[in-house]
């Protein structure tokens, strides 16, 4: 039977079970002793109680030795606490010799004498009542000149005897009269509790469950040291409401709970404390150098050197060079007893020393962000801009910045020139832009001139005093490398809010007007191939000079951001999403602090890759960082990378089940309402009609796709030259019941494929033509579809063209087949995350295994709840349900109920069944994929509807039949 400790007391099963081992040894081998130790508040005392209430309540006796023993004077005042409490434990007769042999001990000079030895091993004995005598004693460094060397004596005529004696010891402490009775003596280190220890303790202190985040805060805060925890708890149960927020936890301040362990600090050493203050101050969460301890603390090295080992000592801070407090909570609370003007003076003398001993740049600016006063004197432009980069407020930034332009030269003064536009124009676009133009001037060098370019041309908007703009930066740039820039952006302008048949014959011209002799500038050309590739006129003749342009120097580009996203969107729709990749990862090189615009842009291509590739997760943080680098609702030249960043970050939503965060995406930048007749609407068009079908509203996804049509036809576009309508644009005409149209736009998609050359294209167009044409046919097509799609990295399109082949299969009456299909789509679609895919594929499998007599298993798989799914897994790993029941933390009862209702859908009666089970195919990839996570229901259809559940739509819509 194993030591169970009060029901207050929290974990420390380890350290008990040492103790226990001690114990257990001492019945065998005589005297054993164990030393205690831990930082201030870690339990040592509580871990001592805890011992001794379990050693009584096994049979053993017990003696507590406690109090300030050095108040008492006198060195035998700690065998005089242990024989008295010893004598309690025995018969009369035995404590009356006891006493009377301590009396005439203590008569002559407190020394043990035969009949002091005889009288205790006697006592020993009888309290004992052959088990052994556990004799606890807290503090012990505290119990005075001569105490534990007696004790020592005492105890070593009971060497034989099963006692044990288990003392602790204060951190820090330094006692050499210990050595001699602690020789030996085994270690017992109280480390801090770990999170779900820290959520007992929260649960027993206050009496509820807290949340996880608030309990991992708190752990955080404390690095689970008990007594800080139980200060915690006791201030979030003062909260409002009973409770705190995590981000108010971050912040906590608790002077009363900390000014105890301060107190214990002072105790060791008064020096020690101080530079607990200043580290509280200092410390930036990297560590503090101790050589500005030192300078900061006003003490010597040597002094300095010695607390700092006090501290270590004590766990309060970590044994490094570069030294941190380890409990956050501490550095708060003592930060927050000292003032503004304080914090201010130590922190800019902090940062002077480091920059004098040459520290890393970031190491000074941690310094100078946390001081609210504005630095003077000599300060290098490394550290100003890191200081700039690491300030909170924009307003702070610029300070930095403006210093760092005037002190830096070379590279430096231009980076600091661009980060000073840049947060400039976060605070006020107008100010921002009046600083680049006349930034311009004075850019050190072609690269600074460039960047102050491009973040000019994504900042124009329709309705600024454009020309003005246009001519001032023309008389800038004149007999530079730019020059000419102005006309260039007039153009580009132009031509991308031009419908693409005008832009192709506006740029045609501009290149057949520039002088033979001149190489065409490539921004032109690349506006240019972006026209061609969107009317479909000539795909290959449109990579061919999307070639062209990026066989050129990349950074005659980067003035015109838009122009190279252009070109770069062309080469991934042609299917050379590699070569993007490489372009996207030199331009990263070549201009380390891009625009606002060719960030947003840059983010945009990367996610087009992924949303090519199938990959969603990357697709989601790729287009969210462009829409992050952009302001909401932008115009002029920037409108089409919005549009397109906004259109595939809701689609990916969707494709992610998301549909709240879909139409939200929509909503807050502007393309849920009316928009206009601009060709880059196109896949927001598309992507809002396909919202429409999740919603469960057909007649607005047909005005929407009406309305795509009509953009098309007004300004001459192929519908096949966006992206989302080759991924869901015959499947939405299916939907809506358009099945002589979704035909027509399938043939158009292989025409289209046949053209581009592209695996993955041809695979897309084969498998939306063999969802169209059915029956056998349409089984081949879809196969050799799926064999092309497999080229690509990602799973989401073949996951699309098994859930298709599936269906087909289904409607064949083969069901067998249809399943295989379906478990395949249902593995992939949840590999990559396409969360409305993978729902689609299910219930098609839920319907498909109904119809398959041999697959009740599977079906049943299915039909598990997540409950269920991970309780069954459990069993089939071998655990016990009692073992299941601890680790989930639910009663036994309720793993019975879960398994008895999984046996039931799997139509078995017990564990001894699942081999059998789990030995049917795709039963296991379902089970331990989580695709069986919760069914979905099928619903009721009839023959007055039509099912419209297109594998990547997410819902199922129920249209009404036209009536001839």
């Amino acid at each position: 039977m194993r030591d169970r400790p009060p029901a207050v007391f929290v974990g420390r099963r380890a350290q008990l079970g040492a103790l226990a081992s001690a114990r257990a040894d001492s019945t065998r081998d005589g005297l054993v002793t164990c030393v205690v130790t831990g930082e201030p508040g870690m339990g040592r005392t509580a871990l001592l109680d805890a011992f001794a209430a379990a050693s009584r309540a096994r049979g053993n006796a017990a003696v507590r030795l406690s109090g300030r023993w050095r108040d008492r004077r006198g060195p035998a005042a700690l065998v005089d606490d242990l024989l008295r409490d010893l004598a309690e434990l025995c018969p009369d007769e035995v404590a009356r010799r006891l006493g009377a042999a301590w009396d005439d001990a203590r008569a002559t000079g407190a020394e043990p004498t035969c009949g002091l030895v005889a009288a205790v091993r006697e006592a020993v004995v009888a309290s004992a009542g052959g088990s052994c005598l556990v004799v606890t004693a807290d503090d012990l460094d505290q119990a005075g000149t001569g105490g534990p060397a007696l004790l020592h004596r005492v105890l070593a005529a009971c060497s034989d005897l099963p006692v044990l004696l288990v003392a602790s010891l204060r951190p820090g402490a330094v006692v050499p009269e210990l050595g001699e009775l602690l020789y030996g003596a085994r270690r017992v280190a109280l480390d801090g509790l770990s999170r779900s220890e820290a959520g007992q303790l929260f649960e027993a202190r206050t009496g509820a469950r807290r949340p996880d985040g608030l309990v991992a805060e708190c752990h955080w805060l404390s690095a689970g040291n008990p007594l800080l925890l139980v200060g915690l708890a006791a201030w979030v149960a003062a909260g409002p409401q009973g409770t705190r927020t995590p981000r108010e936890v971050r912040a906590a301040v608790l002077p009363q709970v900390v000014q105890r362990v301060l107190d214990w600090v002072d105790r060791v050493d008064a020096d020690a404390g101080g530079l607990v203050e200043v580290l509280a101050l200092v410390d930036r969460h990297r560590g503090t150098d101790t050589s500005v301890l030192v300078r900061l603390s006003g003490l010597d090295q040597h002094r300095a050197l010695d607390a700092l080992d006090v501290l270590a000592r004590m766990g309060i801070v970590t044994d490094d060079d570069a030294v941190v407090l380890r409990h956050p909570l501490l550095r708060n609370t003592v930060a927050a007893a000292t003032t503004l003007v304080a914090r201010n003076a130590v922190h800019l003398a902090a940062a002077a020393h480091l920059h004098e001993r040459g520290a890393p740049a970031d190491r000074v600016a941690d310094h100078l962000v946390a001081s609210t006063v504005p630095p003077t004197g000599n300060w290098s432009a490394g550290v100003l801009l890191r200081a700039a980069r690491a300030a909170d407020r924009d307003e702070d930034a610029v300070r930095y910045l403006e210093a760092a332009v005037r002190a830096a030269s070379g590279d430096e003064r231009g980076h600091a020139c661009l980060e000073l536009v840049d947060t400039r124009l976060r605070l006020d676009r107008a100010a921002g832009l009046d600083l680049a133009v006349a930034a311009l001037g004075q850019a050190p060098d072609e690269p600074t001139r460039r960047g102050l370019l491009a973040r000019i041309a994504g900042t124009l908007q329709v309705g600024d005093t454009e020309e003005d703009v246009l001519r001032r930066v023309a008389v800038a740039v004149t007999g530079t490398e730019s020059q000419g820039w102005s006309d260039l952006h007039r153009l580009l302008s132009a031509v991308l809010d031009s419908p693409p048949a005008t832009a192709v014959e506006l740029a045609e011209r501009f290149l057949a007007d520039a002088d033979p002799g001149v190489e065409p500038h490539p921004a032109v050309v690349a506006v240019s191939v972006l026209c061609l590739h969107l009317l479909d006129r000539d795909p290959d003749e449109a990579l061919r000079r999307a070639h062209r342009v990026l066989d050129r120097e990349l950074d005659e580009l980067t003035p015109h951001p838009v122009a190279l996203i252009a070109v770069l969107a062309v080469l991934v729709e042609g299917g050379q999403r590699e070569e993007a990749r490489a372009c996207v990862r030199r331009l990263r090189q070549l201009v380390p602090r891009p625009s606002t615009a060719l960030r947003a842009g840059l983010a945009l291509v990367a996610g087009r890759i992924a949303v090519s590739d199938g990959d969603l997760d990357t697709a989601r943080r790729r287009l969210a960082d462009g829409l992050d680098a952009l302001p909401v609702r932008t115009a002029g030249a920037l409108a089409p990378v919005r549009a397109n960043l906004v259109a595939l970050a809701a689609d990916v939503w969707l494709s992610r089940g998301d549909r709240e965060r879909a139409a939200a995406v929509l909503e807050h930048h502007g393309y849920a309402g009316a928009l206009r007749p601009a060709w880059y609407h196109r896949e927001v068009l598309l992507v809002r009609a396909r919202l429409r079908i999740a919603e469960g509203d057909p007649p607005r996804a047909r005005r929407d796709l009406a309305e795509l049509h009509a953009l098309n036809k007004a300004l001459e576009l192929p519908r096949v030259g966006s992206l989302l309508w080759r991924l869901h644009g015959v499947a939405l005409l299916d939907a809506l019941g358009s099945a002589e149209e979704a035909a027509r736009a399938a043939a158009e998609q292989v025409r289209h494929a046949e053209d581009a050359g592209s695996p993955q294209e041809r695979g897309r167009a084969l498998r939306v033509w063999g969802w169209v044409r059915g029956g056998a046919e349409g089984e081949r097509l879809l196969r050799e579809g799926i064999a092309l799609l497999q080229q690509a990295p990602g799973g989401w399109e073949p996951a699309r063209a098994y859930c298709d082949l599936g269906r087909l299969l289904t409607r064949a009456g083969r069901h067998q087949d249809a399943v295989t299909a379906l478990t395949e789509a249902v593995r992939r679609a949840e590999h990559c995350g396409a969360v409305a895919l993978g729902e689609q594929a299910r219930r098609h499998l839920r319907a498909a295994g109904g119809h398959a007599v041999q697959h009740v298993p599977l079906r049943g798989v299915v039909a598990l709840t997540r409950r269920e799914r991970e309780i069954l897994l459990d069993a089939v790993r071998g655990l016990t349900n009692k073992a299941i029941a601890a680790a989930r933390r639910i009663t036994r009862r309720t793993v019975e109920l879960h398994l008895s209702s999984a046996y039931r859908k799997l139509d078995i009666t017990g564990r001894d069944d699942l081999p059998d089970v789990l030995g049917h195919p795709g039963v296991w990839e379902l089970l331990t994929d989580g695709a069986a996570a919760g069914g979905v229901a099928l619903g009721g259809l009839n023959s007055g509807g039509v099912d419209l559940g297109v594998a990547d739509l997410g819902v199922a819509v129920r249209v009404s039949r036209p009536r001839p």
